[in-house]
C-alpha cells in the first residue's frame, strides 16, 4: 500500500501539470516539474539526514508531518478548482 501511495504521484503530478498548462507551454512545464522533483530528492535527503543526525529519528518524521499539514491547510488553492 505505501509502494502505491508513494508511486501514484509522479503520474498524478505529470497528469495535473498537462492539465494545468496551455498546449504551448506544457513541455516546458513538465520539464520544470522534473527539475523541482529532482531537486527536492537532493535537499530532502540531505535535509532531513542533517536533522536526523543534530535532533534524532523521530524529529524527521515531525518534520515531514508539518510539512504535509502546511500543505493541506490551503482548500481554495486546489488543483483541478476553477472559479
Amino acid at each position: 500500500m505505501l509502494g502505491f501511495c508513494t508511486g501514484i504521484c509522479q503520474p498524478l503530478s505529470i497528469f495535473a501539470t498537462i492539465i494545468a498548462l496551455p498546449k504551448e507551454r506544457v513541455a516546458e512545464g513538465l520539464g520544470l516539474r522534473l527539475t523541482f522533483n529532482k531537486l527536492t530528492q537532493v535537499i530532502g535527503s540531505l535535509s532531513l539526514g542533517s536533522l536526523s543526525s543534530v535532533f534524532g529519528t523521530p524529529s524527521v518524521f515531525y518534520t515531514c508531518g508539518a510539512i504535509i499539514l502546511i500543505g493541506s491547510l490551503h482548500p481554495d488553492k486546489l488543483l483541478f478548482y476553477r472559479k
